[in-house]
């Protein structure tokens, strides 16, 4: 059994569920989501499994998933990048916070009901020797693509992504100040 801490829709942890019956019932919870952008302004995406519940073979971001109980938020970010995507010098990458947002969605006929807390995050790496082993459990498939030309690809086939388009206005959006901020080219 894998449990999670069960929140409130303010955020405060008001218990502890087992990870399939969060999905059965809608309970409240948290996840991470990491966004990894490289030196030459490409983002890592990651196609997900065809054997995952919610989304199977979309677009999303780099990696993410839930928070484990009595996990704090980056120790969270930094295992599911661990794990999705096999890099094992978590501790050294800079997880920026970026913001919080919540998402509510029912699918499969009703029998996986999610409700919660996102937490977005971005890590900005040199991607010229990285190493990365895809988890094929929940990947499919990983791809560096430069921000505008997924930009693009969102606006143009959003059926390809998993639908999230408060969250990827405000990725973007904040992307521009991240690229004046750090001069990145």
């Amino acid at each position: 059994m894998n449990f999670i801490d069960i929140i409130n829709e303010d955020g405060e942890v008001v218990g502890q569920q087992d990870k399939d019956l969060v999905h059965q019932l809608g309970s409240w919870h948290r996840a991470v989501h990491i966004w990894i952008i490289n030196n030459k302004r490409e983002i890592l995406i990651q196609k997900r499994s065809p054997n995952v519940d919610a989304y199977p073979n979309l677009w999303d971001f780099s990696c993410g998933g839930h928070v484990d109980a009595d996990e704090d938020l980056l120790t969270c970010a930094q295992r599911e990048t661990q794990e999705e995507l096999g890099l094992t010098d978590v501790l050294s990458l800079k997880f920026v916070f970026l913001f919080d947002f919540k998402d509510s969605f029912t699918l499969n006929g009703g029998k996986y009901i999610n409700n919660e807390i996102d937490s977005v995050y971005l890590v900005s790496l040199d991607s010229s020797n990285l190493k990365i082993s895809m988890q094929t459990e929940e990947l499919s498939q990983i791809e560096w693509v430069n921000y505008q030309e997924l930009e693009k690809r969102i606006i143009e086939h959003p059926e390809g992504f998993v639908p999230r388009l408060y969250e990827y206005q405000k990725f973007f959006k904040y992307l521009m100040t991240y690229f004046v901020e750090h001069s990145v080219k």
